[in-house]
């Protein structure tokens, strides 16, 4: 397998495959694939299992979707503005203008002054507000 980060060409042609969309793959099969490359098919199936290939085919992958960034936020735009909830949502993730809001109910409160519980639960309380640390 790899040594010092090196694959060989076998290897290095396995992962570019694995790395393309399925509707793109030349050849269409693993079992093709394995044929060209002079390989078994079972051969093929264990490389896919090991550490450095399953990684080096997630870093080909963000490889190229990072050659297709511009025209994947060009797609994103388009949908939100058509009025997509989860495009729209997506795109203020992204943009840090939407923060999911979580609500945490305490039912039981160690430390804490009974006036200063009072006021968090009127939401007046501020950090600076409690002498309890």
């Amino acid at each position: 397998m790899a040594q010092n980060g090196a694959f060989s060409s076998r290897h290095r042609r396995f992962i570019e495959w694995k790395a393309s969309p399925k509707a793109s793959r030349d050849p269409r099969t693993q079992e093709q694939l394995a044929k060209k490359l002079g390989v078994g098919k079972r051969t093929l199936t264990r490389w896919s299992k090991l550490p450095e290939v399953k990684e080096a085919i997630r870093d080909r992958v963000r490889e190229l979707l990072g050659d297709a960034l511009p025209e994947l936020y060009a797609v994103l735009e388009a949908e939100a503005l058509t009025g997509s909830f989860s495009h729209l949502k997506m795109a203020f993730e992204m943009l840090g203008e939407y923060v999911e809001k979580h609500e945490l109910e305490a039912t039981h409160v160690v430390g804490l002054p009974e006036d200063y519980i009072a006021a968090i639960e009127r939401g007046h309380a501020k950090e600076s507000d409690s002498e309890t640390d």
